[in-house]
């Protein structure tokens, strides 16, 4: 496997996986609590259900960062199908939070690190000021 099929294999799997758990958890855990005052245990229906698509958002995160071109579409792409797949989700987690706090946490951060991650790897950055030796004139002027 060469370096950009592991790195875009690790954002599929990374988006499936946080996907599972943003949305396996909470309806593994609030099920089981008793201890809240409002709501107390919430069953969600639907909740075990919600988390089956998660390989079709590995696939088509991987199917994105292989298929495209433009280096703008693989930054934002593999984001906007975890967050829309989240989205799509909200409605079975209720009552509570409307959006579920735990769910929008999970996917928001997991979303976050997608992002962050496609935009270094792919994003128009310049480095080649790392590749420098040399201390500029004005660094040393402000110290």
């Amino acid at each position: 496997m060469t370096r950009d099929r592991a790195f875009e294999f690790g954002i599929a799997l990374l988006n499936s996986l946080g996907f599972v758990c943003s949305t396996g958890m909470p309806t593994f855990v609030d099920g089981r609590l008793t201890s809240h005052i409002i709501y107390g245990a919430r069953h969600y229906p639907l909740g075990y259900w919600v988390c089956l698509p998660a390989p079709v958002i590995g696939a088509l995160t991987y199917m994105c960062l292989q298929k495209c071109k433009s280096a703008r579409a693989k930054v934002v792409l593999p984001t906007a199908i975890l967050v829309g797949a989240g989205v799509l989700t909200l409605p079975n987690f209720r009552p509570g939070f409307i959006p579920h706090m735990a769910v929008t946490l999970g996917i928001t951060l997991c979303a976050v690190a997608s992002l962050a991650s496609c935009w270094i790897r792919f994003g128009s950055t310049s480095t080649e000021y790392l590749k420098e030796a040399a201390i500029p004139w004005e660094l040393i002027l402000l110290c």
